[in-house]
């Protein structure tokens, strides 16, 4: 009985979390405890992580150990591999930050796993990505929770560069999908970041849900009804999220 809901608990936070892509062949979805990924098998790399942030998950006592390693539930071959980064001039970039993943040791390590990993330029990682990641972390201190996405952009994948003998794509550019939970309203807002440095401010780079859908070719936020869908992903800023 015990495995039994165990499995009916995974099978329901996927379904909750998959997002409509119009390749789900190429998709193999992951799910755990701390990260419900969308590993996207010819890029060795996320197409999606989602999970939900709130502020205590962020103030915790574990610190990162930069333990970098292939996903165990990947094959081999579909793997990327630490030496596919190895002096290719790129960082391995999180997905998930390991700054949202303090309340725990397990999702601090799973955070390092390959399968949250991404070829980022060092201005993006450690530019105007972590000012994203910093920014949504000062945002769940006043909201009751965020639900988030967050990827590379894969349309056209097939003219990307790559890194490694295992051929690991090299996005232009990531994403961030985020729907905000008060205690009385809900709310979504995107992002998309070049990869590359930029010290443009991040509001400049926010647009509607709808728009990344459109860039991105996924469509997020499945879980909601039509009509809520279609409410809260037209709106292209939230101008009192930057007061």
């Amino acid at each position: 009985m015990l495995i039994l809901l165990s499995a009916c608990r995974q099978a329901t936070r996927i379904a909750e979390s998959a997002v409509v892509a119009p390749e789900d062949n190429i998709h193999l979805l992951l799910s755990s405890d701390c990260l419900e990924i969308g590993y996207h098998i010819p890029c060795k790399q996320p197409h999606w992580v989602r999970y939900t942030l709130r502020r205590e998950m962020t103030e915790g006592l574990i610190r990162r150990k930069d333990n970098f390693r292939p996903d165990p539930r990947i094959a081999e071959g579909k793997s990327a591999q630490l030496t596919d980064y190895k002096q290719s001039g790129y960082d391995r970039g999180h997905l998930a930050p390991a700054g949202d993943m303090t309340h725990s040791q397990e999702c601090m390590d799973e955070s390092f796993w390959l399968s949250n990993i991404s070829p980022q330029t060092a201005g993006c990682n450690r530019g105007v990505w972590k000012r994203l990641e910093e920014q949504v972390r000062k945002w769940t201190h006043s909201h009751d929770s965020i639900l988030v996405y967050t990827g590379p952009i894969l349309q056209n994948h097939e003219s990307f560069s790559t890194i490694g003998s295992g051929e690991v794509c090299v996005p232009k550019s990531y994403y961030k999908a985020l729907l905000f939970y008060t205690q009385n309203d809900f709310y979504a807002l995107a992002f998309v970041i070049p990869n590359e440095n930029s010290p443009e401010p991040l509001a400049s780079f926010a647009m509607s849900v709808r728009q990344l859908e459109t860039n991105s070719g996924l469509s997020f936020f499945s879980h909601l009804a039509d009509t809520t869908q279609q409410r809260i992903e037209a709106v292209e800023n939230h101008p009192k999220l930057w007061e």
